[in-house]
């Protein structure tokens, strides 16, 4: 065998391996790719959970709002909890909305839609994964905050419910 083939006898140095580094930290998904990205995904979820065409073209528009929300307004927000919790109200404010001027829309099936952009699964699944490989302390602190999460979502959505249903609209 040659020496190409065992690679760990020739370690990479530290120059080297920081240039690979900087080089994946600096390639970093456009934009676009995120905005269609969010469209597929929340016009699929409101077909999916029983949501006719102009629902999914709705949750496609809740789902560009909340891409210019994570571009535009994340930045400036001081945390993920407030950030969540507004974009779930804005966007719960601009889906009741729609649903007034197009009684035709389910809102329920749009929402629901839109609120799969903002779940937070990866946090969760990451905190089961930490509990059973035995970091039983990272595990639980990450469930927590992807609960917290889950809960700024939820409050979110709900008052924009209950600020809309309150005004008799």
């Amino acid at each position: 065998m040659t020496k190409e083939s065992f690679p760990c006898r020739q370690p990479v140095s530290a120059a080297e391996l920081r240039k690979e580094f900087d080089q994946i930290n600096a390639d970093k998904p456009k934009s676009t790719w995120k905005l269609l990205g969010s469209l597929l995904a929340a016009c699929s979820f409101a077909l999916f959970y029983g949501g006719s065409i102009s629902d999914a073209i709705a949750a496609g528009l809740g789902a560009a709002l909340i891409w210019g929300l994570q571009q535009y307004f994340r930045p400036v927000c001081m945390n993920e909890v407030t950030f969540q919790f507004a974009t779930s109200f804005l966007t719960g404010c601009a889906i009741c909305g729609l649903t007034l001027l197009c009684p035709s829309l389910h809102m329920d099936k749009i929402m629901i839609g839109d609120i799969m952009l903002l779940i937070p699964g990866l946090m969760s699944t990451n905190a089961i994964r930490d509990v059973l490989i035995g970091d039983t302390l990272s595990g639980i602190i990450r469930l927590i905050a992807a609960l917290l999460l889950a809960a700024a979502l939820t409050l979110g959505f709900m008052g924009a419910i209950i600020l809309f249903g309150r005004l008799g609209l």
